[in-house]
Formats: structure tokens, C-alpha cells, sequence
């Protein structure tokens, strides 16, 4: 049995291949084992890879004649592999020194971590993917990583729902009892989520090493850029039929609600409303495994996700029947749910029973109608719903940060405004001279932030006994 098994999957990319096997080489150890397993190339890569016999480590290559994608590519260097751990590696992928061996310690200091990933710019998912100043050089990259790692503090390594798969090392028994990658999810995309997702049911831990940096090519290693996008959305269609919901909006933590919790408090009960996949409890459950963590989601598939972190309740917000819970959570989480709601107003007094008396909190995130992409498209005669954005689809409910204070405050809740969100780039800056316009408008009672926020993140508390909510 080797100690390592590193598995590339290559289908053509030959430039591509020899980068990353010229970095990878020198990382791997005399009891290493390296299968290459070539998904039917045809730009000179088969013969490239029969001439690296001998190139250090045991060396396999397992040629495809007929193209299945790398699902499936992956599952066949699985069953040729012998290690105990297993690095899955695209031949896009360029490790910076001693990546490997830095991963591998991550994995050995963690006996229930199941996989763990690096950062790169060009990844998938959020989890994975690290914004940088730009770099021409793996040496500026090496340089970036250098700056990064102090500063990581607790989260050097920080648990994630999904991960990608550019560089992912995992162990054998983790990866085995989730019997490999779903091949549906060829040739490529969203097959990583789904084994992050199985892992996590399984009950292993996934991560992402956020203190060590990889250069990944990605979509610029694609030469159809077009069937790349055909892929992606077929792929996303296939993992909502599998599991139930969009791998899109279900899976993410909601650091902006997620950052305002008082860690100092001696014991922690925290109730996150739409839940969805869970991501805010897994958060809480790797940074005070102590906390009390609840969750409340009305979409089946998303709340058996969320089981793997805390209790949840598949229910309908709007007919919750628990009176146990009065006076619980000493922090309720409220992401961008209200919209969504007919009336959020019993909802707002129910939560409002929920927290205790004067030390509970209360966090909303609320879309920002008065933002001035809305501007923007009415002084332009549109008012256009989309499937994402202040104008989703779904959304029942429009918000100013006025309206919404005005809410909590009829909700009997005495509460403030505590932060914004710009963080979503929008498609064209700010028209600078329609702000100024409408700012310099007589009867005007907005700022500046009121045209740029997003959303509004509002803190909410209930003042007093129960009688006064």
C-alpha cells in the first residue's frame, strides 16, 4: 500500500500536463504512487505520458479510448489506487512547494476530516475560491500566500459545505464510503459538491486550507467556453433533481449575520430562520462546537442537509407552533427570508418570544430597494424580476432601510441599523450624475448608502419580559 495515491485526470491540455506534473514530481516520496488517467486525448498527450515510466515514483497510466468525463476518469484512478490518502488533481492545477505535504498535514492533525482543498482564484466554490492582487508568477503567488497566512488567525483551515476538486486530498476510507463520484455529473461540474455533500452525511469533515494557495487555470483551460456553460447548467439541473434544491443559493454561509454573534457569551443558543443547506450552523459547529444550533427550512431536501449540523425543523415559517422555544436563543439569524413572506409581521413577533429578554439579538439581512440599480432600470420604464438580486422572482416584499426599522419597531422590537452590503459587483458603475440628482432632491430624506447598500443588516432586540412582545 502506498502512502499517497495522486490522481491527475487529463483530456488533452498537453501544455497544461506538463506544468503541473513538473511541480508535482518533486512534492511526491519514494513510497508515492502517481496514476494518470487520460480521458481520450488527442493532442500528443498519450505519448507524452507513456514516456514518464520511470519518472520517480510508481508511475501508472490508465489511457480512455472513449471520452466519459472526469467523474467518471477519477472513479477509474480510484480503483487502480493503493494509498491510504488521495490527492484528485486536474492537470490545470500548478502546486506551489511543499503544497502537498502541507495538505497532508492538515488532513493528519484532523482524524474525522474526510477532504480538504486549497484556495485558488479560479475556483467554483465560494469556499475555495480567494480574491488576490493579480500575479504573473507562481513566485508572486508564493509571495501572496506568505502575507495571507498571519493573518488567518483560527481559520487556516475552515470547514466547508462544498469544495472543489482542482487539488483535493482525501482519505481512502472517507472516500470509499461514499462510493466515489455520482458519474451523472459528467464531464464535469457539481460532482464535487455532491461528494462534499455525501461526506458530510457520512460524517466527515470537509475544509478548505485557506492558508495554502494553488494557481488553477480553469475556465481559460477550456476551449468551449459555450459547452462549458451547456455543461454547468445541465449539471446544475441534474444535482437540484438529485438533492432537491439549487446548489447555488443553498449552500453559502451568510458571513455578514454569521460575524455579528457575541462568541464571548458563556453558552450559545442560536436559531437560524431558512436555514437552507445549513451553512451558518456548520460555521457555528466548527467555532463553538458548544453552541445550541437550530434551524428552521422549508424546503425538504436543503433541511436534510442541514440535519448533518444542527436540529432542524422542515416547517413553514408562518405555521410554527413552539412554545418551548419562548425566551430560548440568546442569537436568531434571519437571512433574507422577510421578503419572501405574505405578512413577516406575525413572523417578526414570534421570533421577537423567541430571544431573551434584553440580552438576545436579533440579526435580518433586507434587500435594498432604494438601491440605484432600481433607479437605474425604472427611469428607464423596467421594473424586470430576476432569478437572483433585489428583484428575485420570489420576492413578495420590497424594503428601505426606513421601512424596515419601521417594522421591527411595529414587530415590538427596539432595533438599528448595523451594516450594509455592497459586496456584489453590479454590471455597470453607479451613474454618478442620476445620484447626485435625486441626492439634491428638495424633499429628498436618503443618503448616499441608501442608494448603494444591497441589503441592510438590521440588529433587533426584545425589550423586557415576555408581555412586552
Amino acid at each position: 500500500m502506498a502512502d499517497l495515491s495522486v490522481i491527475v485526470t487529463t483530456a488533452d491540455g498537453l501544455s497544461y500536463t506538463k506544468n503541473c506534473l513538473a511541480l508535482l514530481l518533486p512534492q511526491m516520496g519514494p513510497e508515492d504512487e502517481l496514476i494518470v488517467v487520460d480521458d481520450a486525448s488527442t493532442d500528443g498527450t498519450p505519448e507524452f505520458l507513456q514516456g514518464l515510466a520511470g519518472a520517480g515514483p510508481a508511475v501508472k497510466i490508465v489511457p480512455r479510448r472513449k471520452r466519459l468525463g472526469q467523474p467518471a476518469a477519477i472513479n477509474r484512478g480510484l480503483q487502480e489506487s493503493t494509498g491510504r490518502e488521495i490527492l484528485i488533481l486536474h492537470n490545470d492545477t500548478y502546486l506551489l512547494e511543499d503544497t502537498v505535504a502541507r495538505l497532508r498535514e492538515v488532513l493528519a492533525a484532523r482524524p474525522r476530516l474526510g477532504a480538504v482543498s486549497p484556495m485558488a482564484v479560479e475556483s467554483r466554490s465560494p469556499y475555495t475560491r480567494v480574491e488576490t492582487r493579480s500575479y504573473q508568477s507562481l513566485e508572486e503567488l508564493e509571495q501572496i500566500a506568505r502575507e495571507r497566512e498571519p493573518k488567518l488567525g483560527f481559520w487556516k483551515v475552515r470547514w466547508s459545505m462544498v469544495l472543489d476538486d482542482y487539488c483535493l486530498l482525501v482519505r481512502r476510507e472517507a472516500i470509499t464510503a461514499v462510493q466515489g463520484y455520482d458519474i451523472r455529473f459528467a464531464p464535469r461540474y457539481f460532482a464535487p459538491d455532491d461528494l462534499s455533500l455525501r461526506l458530510w452525511q457520512a460524517g466527515w469533515h470537509c475544509a478548505a486550507a485557506a492558508h495554502l494557495l494553488v494557481h488553477h487555470e480553469g475556465q481559460r483551460a477550456v476551449n468551449d467556453t459555450s459547452t462549458a456553460k451547456e455543461w454547468y447548467e445541465a449539471n446544475k439541473r441534474r444535482f437540484a433533481e438529485k438533492w432537491g434544491f439549487s446548489p447555488v443559493y443553498s449552500l453559502n454561509v451568510n458571513d455578514l449575520l454569521v460575524s455579528r454573534i457575541d462568541f464571548r457569551q458563556p453558552a450559545l443558543a442560536v436559531l437560524d430562520v431558512g436555514c437552507a443547506g445549513g451553512g451558518n450552523l456548520m460555521r457555528l459547529m466548527q467555532f463553538r462546537p458548544d453552541t445550541e444550533r437550530c434551524g428552521i427550512e422549508l424546503n425538504a431536501g436543503a433541511a436534510r442537509v442541514a440535519g448533518c449540523f444542527g436540529e432542524i425543523m422542515n416547517v413553514d415559517i408562518t405555521t410554527l407552533d413552539r412554545p418551548d422555544w419562548e425566551g430560548k436563543f440568546t442569537h436568531i439569524l434571519c437571512g433574507d427570508l422577510l421578503e419572501h413572506l405574505t405578512d413577516p409581521l406575525p413572523v417578526l413577533k414570534m421570533l421577537g418570544r423567541f430571544l431573551r429578554p434584553d440580552t438576545g439579538r436579533l440579526f435580518v439581512s433586507l434587500p435594498n430597494v432604494l438601491h440605484y440599480s432600481i433607479w437605474w432600470e425604472m427611469l428607464r420604464g423596467k421594473w424586470t424580476y430576476q432569478d437572483n438580486g433585489i428583484l428575485d422572482r420570489t420576492h413578495l416584499r420590497f424594503f428601505t432601510r426606513q421601512s424596515g426599522l419601521a417594522l421591527m419597531a411595529e414587530a415590538g422590537l427596539t432595533a438599528e441599523v448595523v451594516g450594509d452590503n455592497e459586496f456584489y459587483s453590479m454590471p455597470e458603475p453607479p451613474p454618478e450624475a442620476m445620484i447626485e440628482h435625486i441626492l439634491k432632491i428638495p424633499e429628498a430624506s436618503i443618503d448616499r448608502q441608501d442608494l448603494m447598500a444591497l441589503q441592510w443588516i438590521i440588529e433587533a432586540r426584545r425589550p423586557g419580559g415576555s408581555d412586552e412582545v
